[in-house]
């Protein structure tokens, strides 16, 4: 699988991302050490795919 990073959800349920070694874009897997992209993903795009989200629980604590 694929990891990314939700940068940001638009009011209509689409999001962007941001991540590394989406080929041929970003990251060491393409000779791009240290780089990263953003991509924008439809809802519907990710319900008929079936992506999976992770959200952790409770409150950041910002002063640690």
């Amino acid at each position: 699988g694929h990891t990314f990073i939700v940068d940001h959800v638009f009011a209509n349920g689409d999001i962007l991302v941001v991540e590394q070694n989406y080929s041929p874009l970003s990251g060491d897997s393409v000779g791009k050490k240290g780089t990263w992209n953003y991509r924008y993903i439809s809802k519907a795009t990710y319900q008929k795919d079936g992506y999976s989200f992770f959200a952790p629980s409770g409150t950041p604590d910002w002063g640690n």
